[in-house]
């Protein structure tokens, strides 16, 4: 009953660190996952820079084409406006990102959440091993003042048992000698009467 007892609770402990073991490869997965973003960053800002360096360049010939003010400047013009729009797409990513980050934020309180309840998990877990032990102490105690009882009763018991065998021992051999133990006793209470 014990050895099973034992048995549940070892595996009731097996199980709960295979929980925490596919948390700790949630965790894991979520790490992988802000590594991508860096790099999904780290290529943004590359795009940022070699849209600077468009810039750059548009810059320059605007400076190129000041005598020329007529059709130049219009298509100048729509390509200003073809970069605005652009610019206003990567603000929109930007601002996509940032809602991104705040769900992250909320799924590492909601993970900082679910390590607080394994924390008190666990807590509750030591506190019913501390009571099982004590149990086992209590019960333990208990065993060894009935052994204490027993003891006594033990000993006359196997000194009931010795006389017993004394007693058996000894009946069987007068029964096995009785004619002899009646000659003896014979011989004897002849010599002890009386001469006539």
């Amino acid at each position: 009953g014990l050895s099973t007892r034992f048995d549940v609770l070892n595996e009731r402990v097996d199980g709960l660190s295979t929980r925490f073991d596919v948390l700790n490869e949630r965790v894991d997965g979520l790490s992988i996952r802000v590594d991508v973003l860096n790099e999904q960053f780290d290529g943004l800002n590359t795009r940022v820079d070699v849209l600077n360096e468009r810039v750059d360049g548009l810059s320059h010939r605007i400076d190129e084409v000041k005598l020329d003010l007529g059709v130049r400047i219009d298509h100048v013009g729509q390509r200003i406006d073809l970069l605005d729009d652009r610019f206003r797409h990567v603000d929109r990513r930007f601002d996509q990102v940032d809602m991104h980050f705040g769900r992250i934020g909320q799924r590492f309180e909601k993970t900082d959440q679910c390590f607080e309840k394994g924390d008190a998990r666990l807590e509750t877990m030591n506190l019913c091993f501390a009571r099982i032990h004590a149990r086992f102490d209590d019960v333990n105690a208990r065993i060894d003042a009935v052994d204490r009882r027993l003891s006594p009763v033990a000993q006359k018991v196997q000194l009931a048992t010795l006389m017993g065998a004394v007693a058996i021992s000894v009946g069987g051999f007068v029964m096995s000698h009785w004619d002899t133990t009646i000659m003896v006793a014979k011989a004897i209470t002849q010599q002890h009467q009386p001469m006539p």
